[in-house]
Order: C-alpha cells, then structure tokens, then sequence
C-alpha cells in the first residue's frame, strides 16, 4: 500500500543512452570518413557535452547546426536528434547529397547535468539554461557559454535549429523567427535582405517582432553572406515530408520574454541564419494522420529521419555555396 508509483512525461533517453549511441556510430569504420565527435566543454558536474561534425569539415564551408535537450526533461527532442542522425549518417542519396553540401554540426545533450539528475527543465544551477544565452555565464553554465562561442565563430552559418518538446500543446510544430511581415497562413517565399541600419531585422515597426533592445550587430559582415532565407517555405517542405508536422499549429512571433533564448539570440545577431525551434508535443496529437494518438518513441524517431529529408530539399535547392570563393 506504501508503494510509489511514477510516470514518465516522455520516453526515457538518458545520457547513457546518448553515450553508447555516439560511441557506436565512432566504432564504424566507415561512418570515420565523414563523422567527428569531439568534446565542446565539461558540464558543471564534469560531464562530458559532444558535439559532432558531420559532412564537410572546411572552415568557409555553408554550415548547418542542430542542438537539442538544453531542457533535460524533454526526451522527445533526444529521439528526434536520434532520428537525424541516423539520417545523415546513412547511405541514403540525400543525406549523402547533404553531407557534400554544407558541414553540419549537432550538439545532441546540451544539458547532460539535467538528464543525469533528473531535471524537468533547469540546469544543475537550477536555472534555465535557455534563457541564458544573452549573457551567460562561463562557470554556471558552461555548456552555454561554450555553445554560443561555437555558434559565434562559425563563418558560413545558414541554418539553425533547437530540439524541444512541449508539455502544453499538442502536435509537432515550429518556433521560427520571421523577419518579416507576414500572414502565417500565406505559404508565400520571401528573399531577405539586411537592413541598413545597425538593428538589421529587427522590425522595430514590426508588432509581430517586438525584439527592439538588441545587441547591435555588423549588417556588412552579415551582408557578405549571401543566404536566401525562406522560413515559412522550410517548414512547408517539412510538413509535406511528415504527415506529424503541423505547419498550421507553427509561430513565426518573437515574443519578449525569450530574446534570451538560443532562437532569438541567434536571430538578433545574426540576422542573416535562418533560425528556429522544433517541438515535439509530450501530448500527442489532435491534427492528421494521428489525431487522437500519443507519439511513441519510433514516431519521434521517424520525425528526425523527416526532418533530414526536409533539410536535403531546402538545401538543394536554395543553398549558394560560397566555400569555393
């Protein structure tokens, strides 16, 4: 009668998980030749935080960066992850097209202390490590703080994009920074272009975009990146290769209270990234093919496969390769 009795919010991926997959995918001989696992930094607690380079490893290469699992709670994001790159590290014609294309680097834990400990959303520090990214703090967070120097130095920087799950609202869907205004339910393409002034992007007229306090950035170093930014047209591509996304339940606001996360922070300083967040619902689904249904770990699974097949088409077919210049 005194027994306890938990229940997981998600399917469990632990950290263990994460390590015997990456030490897996390091023992194939034949992975070597286009997959580097490398350690970013050291948590708060010691562990180990990889990031993993795959595709091109040429320093003006067009790059693409994936993170995942800065809120520890949220094992979705760890499967979908999982999902990804077994995608981009298969023998597919597109992830192969994609790993020719650009350099992809993927940080797959981001808050390994959390995962470890059992945190729902907070760090070791018990704070929020996504909301830090404005100024974090080396010693508190130093997966952080590592990160967003990586994502600093990375010259040819064209696409980002932050694994999440979402305890509230159902579906698989997108956080994604628009700088421009538009009706979400247009699936219309637009090409952007900085803004002369020294708050490029930020719309201060903008209602959609109310980020109007932010840190100044270079628009000639951003303007030296000749990327074609299609958010909307992405996602679109994304829902046509998943019968789980729902394009209609996707956002293209930056509301305020998250200019310090990964997405808007990107976004602000360097305009020029396509930026966004993925959610995978912890609550199922009430739109589609699987209306009614909770997402298993396979689906997740199959959404980061998606996910890869998306990324091979949008890349194909608007990536300008500068490397070579």
């Amino acid at each position: 009668d005194l027994d306890l009795c938990y229940f997981a919010s998600g399917h469990p991926y632990t950290y263990s998980d994460l390590q015997r997959y990456l030490h897996d995918c390091e023992s194939d001989c034949q992975k070597k030749e286009y997959f580097m696992r490398e350690v970013l930094c050291t948590s708060l607690a010691g562990n180990r935080c990889d990031v993993l380079t795959i595709g091109k490893t040429t320093e003006t290469a067009p790059c693409v960066v994936i993170s995942a699992r800065v809120h520890s709670g949220e094992t979705c994001a760890s499967w979908m992850i999982h999902g990804l790159l077994d995608f981009l590290l298969g023998e597919s014609p597109e992830a192969v097209r994609i790993r020719n294309m650009v350099c992809v680097k993927i940080i797959p834990m981001l808050n390994p202390d959390g995962v470890i400990c059992g945190k729902s959303r907070f760090s070791l520090a018990g704070v929020d490590l996504n909301r830090m990214y404005s100024d974090p703090n080396p010693n508190l967070h130093p997966t952080v703080f590592h990160f967003r120097e990586l994502l600093q130095t990375i010259p040819n920087l064209r696409f980002f994009c932050d694994f999440h799950g979402h305890s509230k609202k159902q579906n698989i869907f997108a956080y994604a920074c628009s700088p421009s205004r538009l009706n979400r339910r247009k699936y219309s393409s637009f090409v952007y272009r900085p803004q002369t002034s020294k708050r490029a992007g930020m719309g201060q007229d903008d209602p959609i975009n109310p980020v109007q306090k932010a840190d100044e950035v270079d628009t000639k170093a951003q303007s030296d990146i000749p990327y074609i930014n299609y958010p909307r047209e992405f996602l679109e591509i994304l829902a046509k290769s998943s019968p789980m996304f729902s394009f209609e339940h996707s956002n293209f606001r930056s509301p305020v209270g998250v200019t310090s996360s990964a997405r808007v922070y990107l976004h602000r300083t360097r305009p020029n990234v396509l930026s966004m967040t993925l959610e995978g619902s912890l609550c199922g689904m009430n739109v589609g093919k699987y209306k009614g249904m909770h997402l298993s770990s396979d689906h997740f699974l199959q959404m980061g496969n998606h996910f890869g097949h998306a990324l091979d088409e949008f890349l194909s077919k608007h990536l300008v390769d500068t490397s070579a210049t």
